[in-house]
């Protein structure tokens, strides 16, 4: 019996420790409801590390023209671009155009790890041509 109670507490912290908050981008748009500023926001805000990821409908590629920087994360973090419907390795779908207001994502020291996959950022109107060129011409 006392072995069946270790074996169930074992299980129970090791369950509470790896839990993770999931936020999902539903929108192109720069702030609001559903927006990768808004997920981020959510995520430094959250208890557990967190993982943000996209659904935006309509055909892609989807470009998020940021207005501003988006605000420094400060916590562990995974932003995956390849869970837009669509998106592949060689054609991700999601590019985030600086808009020459930024240089896309920020991380504080304290954040200790980040995993950013299947996300383009476009820091000059000249990187976004030709990436768009590049994701278009598949």
């Amino acid at each position: 019996m006392r072995c069946f109670i270790s074996i169930v507490f074992f299980i129970l912290i090791t369950t509470g420790l790896s839990a993770q908050t999931n936020f999902e981008v539903i929108t192109s748009e720069d702030s609001g409801k559903g927006s990768l500023r808004q997920a981020i926001l959510m995520a430094n805000a959250a208890e557990f590390p967190a993982e943000i990821s996209f659904n935006i409908p309509g055909p892609g590629p989807h470009i998020i023209k940021l207005n501003e920087q988006l605000p420094p994360i400060n916590k562990t973090l995974k932003i995956n671009g390849f869970s837009q419907p669509g998106s592949s390795k060689i054609y991700p779908q999601i590019l985030i155009d600086c808009n020459n207001t930024s240089e896309g994502f920020i991380y504080l020291d304290e954040a200790p790890l980040q995993d950013i996959k299947g996300v383009i950022v476009i820091t000059s109107p000249e990187m976004l041509a030709y990436e768009l060129s590049y994701v278009f011409s598949k």
